[in-house]
């Protein structure tokens, strides 16, 4: 009976030990996990991008970062079901998300970053650049994600791509040849420029401007003035001549200015109207002045000539407008 009670005692002290073993380690545990967990919640908090931790189809963390940017507080975020995850991507984005969360559901690998919109609690959306990688937590994968807010960036874009496509939409319109050369090489080009030239878009771009003069002293001539006077009044303009693709001569009025002033080597946007029917009109005009001058010193030549009086009176005031040598000899 003696033993019994003695082995008894010795068997419940070696219980109790475990036990006391036992509860050391896990509050050891527990307090390392405390630690781990504070820790990792100060490097989250000192970023300036949102941090989440996605596990088991739900957030286990949400740092206050991420919190300011979707308007919840941190607490509805960790009340979040799956279904309420997935309702704040929006519809356009969120194919990618989902398949993304659902390989990561299935053990399979992500991809690591996605640009996307999330709507917030007040119904707006952002756009966000979230990088996704797996980590360890509590023994099971989690899913960690940061978040960056583009949403000024994202809008300056649209605004830009916005504002090209008006920019592209007059340039193809316009009724004058309209283009972009960079170093002398075309860039971009307007259908008028194309139509006033004969070439297509793809026969040109990217090719040196050389191609359309008709030589290498007009290309050289025009390069050298045009250049000389942007840099000096901002804009430059010369009267030059291109070849059509045809080999017709085609009189041009070139302007050209830099994209930007502070850096040429950006590109010069230039503008070019076809004037040879002006040019030509012009000449006509200057041939049919000469004609007439040459006709009228003739006609005074053979008026001159004649051995009588010869003259031009207006018949409201009879004064003289003129008169040939030989009135003039009896006048005087």
């Amino acid at each position: 009976m003696l033993k019994k009670l003695l082995l008894r005692d010795e068997l419940s002290k070696n219980v109790k030990s475990i036990i006391e073993k036992e509860i050391i380690e896990r509050k050891s545990l527990e307090m390392a996990l405390e630690e781990y967990e504070k820790k990792y919640t100060t490097f989250t908090e000192n970023k300036l991008i949102g941090v989440i931790v996605y596990q088991n189809r739900r957030l286990i963390f949400a740092n206050r970062t991420f919190s300011k940017m979707t308007g919840y507080s941190i607490q509805e975020l960790l009340n979040f079901s799956y279904d309420n995850i997935q309702a704040t991507i929006h519809p356009d984005d969120s194919k990618i998300v989902l398949e993304s969360t659902e390989k990561f559901n299935k053990g399979k690998q992500i991809s690591p970053g996605h640009k996307y919109r999330i709507l917030r609690k007040d119904d707006t959306y952002i756009w966000v650049e979230a990088f996704s990688n797996i980590i360890e937590h509590m023994g099971e994968r989690a899913l960690q994600v940061l978040y960056i807010d583009i949403t000024s960036e994202k809008e300056a874009l649209i605004n830009l791509q916005e504002s090209e496509a008006k920019y592209e939409s007059i340039i193809r319109v316009a009724p004058v040849g309209i283009g972009v050369v960079v170093d002398r090489a075309f860039s971009y080009l307007g259908n008028s420029f194309l139509e006033m030239i004969g070439y297509t878009y793809d026969e040109l771009i990217g090719k040196n401007a050389r191609i359309i003069y008709p030589n290498e002293e007009e290309y050289i001539r025009v390069g050298r003035k045009k250049y000389a006077e942007i840099e000096k009044f901002g804009i430059g303009s010369i009267h030059t001549k291109w070849k059509h693709k045809d080999g017709t001569i085609i009189e041009v009025d070139l302007r050209s200015t830099a994209l930007d002033s502070n850096d040429h080597s950006k590109g010069m946007m230039f503008t070019a109207t076809d004037i040879s029917e002006a040019k030509r009109a012009e000449e006509e005009l200057r041939l049919s002045e000469r004609k007439y001058q040459n006709a009228h010193q003739q006609l005074n030549t053979i008026i001159n000539s004649l051995n009588h009086p010869f003259y031009v009176i207006n018949a409201e005031d009879y004064t003289v407008h003129y008169m040939n040598s030989a009135t003039n000899q009896i006048f005087r």
